[in-house]
């Protein structure tokens, strides 16, 4: 009897969205392969930990974000599954519809990406903290 094919897990997990947005949900892939973690996370450092107050706006940090929006939506688009989401006139926005990415609001894509990343780094890997009593590899003798 052959062996069962062994495939690599892939988690997804529903989010539901609140405040204005209450009532859209969408599921997203949060098992996500290193290699696009650490390229998201680089893409997408000059939009994070500063406020817009702390930057000056010139045409280099312009571009660096418009680069780093672009590859916030990028992954956002590999990894969400399905939504709910529609338009200003209740309509279905398709998932699969490149210009239906382009008429989201920055808010709402913020929140995806945030819950999305959230999840993501809740990972015992990212989040795991060592023992306080238990060796390291200094303390070992």
């Amino acid at each position: 009897m052959a062996e069962p094919i062994r495939k690599l897990p892939v988690r997804t997990e529903e989010f539901q969205l609140d405040g204005e947005y209450e009532g859209w949900t969408f599921t997203a892939r949060v098992s996500m392969p290193m290699g696009r973690y650490g390229k998201l996370l680089e893409d997408s450092a000059p939009l994070i930990g500063a406020s817009q107050d702390d930057r000056e706006l010139t045409p280099a940090t312009s571009a660096a974000m418009g680069v780093a929006l672009r590859a916030v939506v990028a992954h956002l688009k590999s990894v969400i599954t399905e939504w709910n989401f529609v338009d200003e006139n209740g309509d279905a926005l398709a998932l699969t519809n490149e210009d239906a990415w382009l008429d989201l609001p920055m808010d709402l894509i913020n929140l995806c990406f945030n819950a999305v990343l959230g999840r993501v780094q809740e990972s015992p890997l990212v989040t795991a903290k060592q023992p306080e009593d238990s060796p390291t590899e200094e303390t070992k003798t």
